[in-house]
Order: structure tokens, then sequence, then C-alpha cells
């Protein structure tokens, strides 16, 4: 039997609660979350994220192994924006030139390194820090809240682009080109030639 197709990570999350959703999903130590607690608490999270303007922008994350890193990762995806992780190994000077460049408009960072994020992060213009972290906010749900995940708008089909007459050209000589190459011979059926 095929393994089933979803259309993303967070559908496939989703299809694994309704499916198993007292199974262990995440362990982090002593701390452990079942596929109900880990989706919830994406949604959760995912909601806090689009409150914060994160829909269709850009979220850093950087977060050790944790539950946290697996309920961001996931919460970003499931918020509609474009999750950029980042090394915690990642001196400040690279820090602070990726968050420059990548402009999220959150990130968020474990507390054990959120010293060393918030000033490279202020630097680079980013309005929202949410730090996490056992200590501080653990980002998964206690058992018994539940919110849906967020709404996401249809995926818009890829543009159309028209070709001019010179790239149709260029695609029939292009074509022409790599089948003649490749041992075919051009007509109705294609048969190799040898």
């Amino acid at each position: 039997m095929l393994p089933r197709r979803h259309p993303s990570v967070v559908a496939m999350l989703a299809a694994a609660a309704a499916e198993a959703p007292d199974v262990e999903a995440l362990v982090d130590g002593e701390r452990r979350i079942d596929y109900a607690d880990m989706l919830a608490s994406v949604a959760a999270f995912a909601h806090e994220l689009q409150a914060l303007g994160a829909r269709g922008e850009r979220v850093a994350t950087l977060v050790g192994n944790s539950i946290e890193a697996c309920v961001a990762a996931y919460g970003v995806l499931a918020a509609g924006a474009q999750h950029v992780p980042l090394n915690p190994l990642l001196t400040p000077h690279e820090l602070a030139f990726i968050l420059a460049d990548a402009a999220p408009a959150v990130l968020v960072v474990d507390e054990a390194l959120a010293d060393a994020a918030c000033a490279p992060a202020r630097a680079a213009g980013i309005g929202e820090i949410v730090v996490v972290g056992p200590r501080t906010r653990r980002l998964d749900v206690p058992t018994g809240r539940r919110l849906a995940l967020p709404p996401l708008p249809a995926p818009a089909p890829p543009p159309s682009l028209p070709l001019s007459p010179q790239a149709h050209r260029l695609k029939a000589a292009t074509t022409h080109t790599m089948r003649h190459r490749a041992g075919w011979e051009i007509g109705e059926r294609k048969r190799r030639v040898d």
C-alpha cells in the first residue's frame, strides 16, 4: 500500500492527530506531548503569529532542539508565513547579517539565546520578538485547550507567462537539439535511432 499524500506537513500533523491523538509525538527530557496536544499547540501559536502580522511574511526561529522548536516551526507554516530557521550556533555577527538579509517580521528565540539575539534583531528592524522556553514561555498548550488551525488562503495558480515568438523558436530549437543529441527521431512516434 502506498503512503497517503498530504498537501503540507501541517495537514500531515492534523491527520496524525485525528488518527492517533493520544500517541506520543514529541519527547523533550521529562516533557512529553501527544499528537492532539501538539496540533492544539501549533494552532494556538499560529493564531498568535497571525495576530502579530506574520501571515505572508517571514518568521525566523532561533531555537534549540525542543518542543518549542517543533511547535514554532509548524506554527509558522500553519500561520501562512515563511519559516527562516536559524542555527543556534551562529555568531552574533552571522546572526545580525542573516536577520538583516532575511528581514523577518517576527523572531522566535529560545530563552537561552535571547540576550545574544535581541540586539541584532532590533538592529535589523524586527518589530516582534517572542522569547520561548521551559522557564519563560512554553509553547505546549495545557491539555483541554483546543483551537482549530487558522484558515489559509487557497494557493494561487502559477502565473501564465506568454512566450514571445523568439522564445517559441528557441524552445523548439532546444527541444529538437536535445532530442537529436539523445538519439531520438522526431516524428509522430518517438523511436531510438541506433
